[in-house]
């Protein structure tokens, strides 16, 4: 695995805190302490049921430790809510679960991400992970890497890296090993090597990182060329940060750029309104002098 030399791995599974964060690709805010983030709520519509009100009843009495069949459970329990038809509820379980499956998701990591209590959400994510789910084991790292458990989250990581090559652990594992962060080594061969597959892979926020690194000379010689390059991609895809450093690149003329006032007052103005991904900005914050 990539951290069979930095980390001993432990079991996908510990005792975690409340969720907040972006999901990765997606700018986000970090959130109240009992709700889920914008992205972690449109994924839930996205796989709820049509009669939303009692599946939540029904999953706050579920527990997220209990290895019981999670279908048999709700079958059990869609039936016993009042006022809704046990035929018609049979139906809609069996459409809601047709549907998380085809998404490629689980029933746990669906019911973490409806479920509004935050720190049920994350067991209900670590139990898919367990099980076998990608976006199980992303939302759980990158819970503990905004809540400040770095350490926590290197596992997940190692899961979604080793097991699915999802970009999004991909550009998380690639910043831990570019800041030497979660107990990891510091490798800045191993963090470019993770943050090229993240984009390869369609992982747009690794343009910020691997940008910083060209531009910086991080794990090779410095390629202002290349760096400003990946700042423009950066930008296109909307990202804050990446916008901010091709506009000072236009405007400054780096890497034998185009001085250009008024496409360097567009991406200018531009980065001042992007929305900002709670992601992103705590990556930043892990070594800001390497931004600036």
């Amino acid at each position: 695995t990539f951290l069979g030399r930095h980390w001993e791995a432990s079991p996908y599974v510990s005792d975690s805190f409340p969720y907040a964060g972006s999901m990765g690709e997606t700018a986000g805010q970090t959130v109240p302490k009992t709700s889920l983030t914008p992205v972690a709520a449109s994924a839930a519509t996205s796989l709820a049921p049509a009669s939303q009100l009692p599946l939540k009843a029904l999953i706050r009495e579920l527990d997220p430790t209990d290895e019981l069949d999670l279908e048999i459970q709700l079958s059990t329990s869609f039936q016993q809510i009042q006022g809704l038809h046990p035929t018609l509820a049979r139906n809609e379980l069996e459409l809601w679960i047709e549907k998380i499956k085809a998404s490629g998701s689980s029933l746990p990591t669906s019911i973490g991400m409806m479920n509004q209590d935050a720190s049920a959400a994350i067991r209900w994510f670590e139990r898919g992970a367990r099980e076998g789910c990608r976006d199980g084991a992303y939302f759980a790292a990158e819970h503990h890497f905004l809540s400040n458990q770095a350490r926590m989250a290197v596992p997940f990581l190692n899961q979604g890296v080793d097991e699915f090559a999802d970009p999004r652990a991909q550009y998380l594992l690639g910043i831990f090993f570019l800041h030497g962060h979660g107990g990891l080594t510091q490798d800045y061969l191993q963090a470019r090597t993770l943050l090229e597959l993240a984009i390869d892979a369609g992982n747009t926020n690794a343009y910020q990182e691997l940008a910083m690194m060209l531009e910086k000379g991080l794990g090779g010689k410095i390629d202002l060329r290349a760096a400003t390059n990946n700042y423009r991609l950066g930008a296109q895809a909307g990202h804050r940060y990446c916008m901010a450093r091709y506009a000072n690149a236009l405007q400054n003329g780096i890497a034998s750029m185009w001085r250009n006032p008024a496409v360097t007052e567009h991406w200018a103005h531009l980065a001042k309104k992007a929305p900002k991904s709670e992601l992103q900005t705590r990556v930043r914050k892990l070594r800001p002098h390497l931004y600036r």
